[in-house]
């Protein structure tokens, strides 16, 4: 074989290869991607979810958490369109009424079905642990 033949077979070869590489790391990644979207956004176009788990957040719904055994069934709202979640699974510590937070799942027959749920706090949380003293001495440091 030429030189000549034998890079462009070199380059042949490597375009070729970094090809597959590419499309392996797009389809992995593709299995990761969730949306996020509003409680509003996902009864208005509810096709969104039926190809990648979607992120909806917004908070709970006061007298809307029901359990069931290890399930639990709750409303969130972005204080326009509520809508109904349903997580079996550990709740997390700060899961409550009027607390904000975010469920990862799919949206069938108008319920949303979570997997994994988290609720989010502001930047002034404290864990029960410490006292109001022991926040105070924190908070002024």
């Amino acid at each position: 074989m030429q030189r000549k033949h034998k890079r462009i077979l070199f380059v042949a070869v490597s375009f070729i290869a970094l090809g597959c590489v590419s499309a392996f790391v797009l389809f992995e990644l593709s299995k990761s991607i969730s949306f996020f979207c509003t409680p509003t956004e996902l009864v208005a176009d509810p096709i969104k979810s039926s190809r990648y788990p979607i992120r909806v957040g917004g908070m709970i719904v006061k007298g809307s958490i029901v359990r069931h055994g290890d399930s639990v069934t709750f409303s969130i709202t972005d204080l326009g369109t509520e809508l109904e979640v349903t997580y079996r699974g550990v709740l997390p510590p700060m899961f409550g009424e009027d607390v904000g937070a975010i469920a990862k799942g799919r949206f069938v027959d108008g319920v949303f079905i979570a997997e994994e749920l988290l609720a989010k706090h502001d930047e002034k949380y404290m864990p029960k642990k410490y006292s109001s003293s022991d926040a105070a001495v924190i908070g002024s440091s």
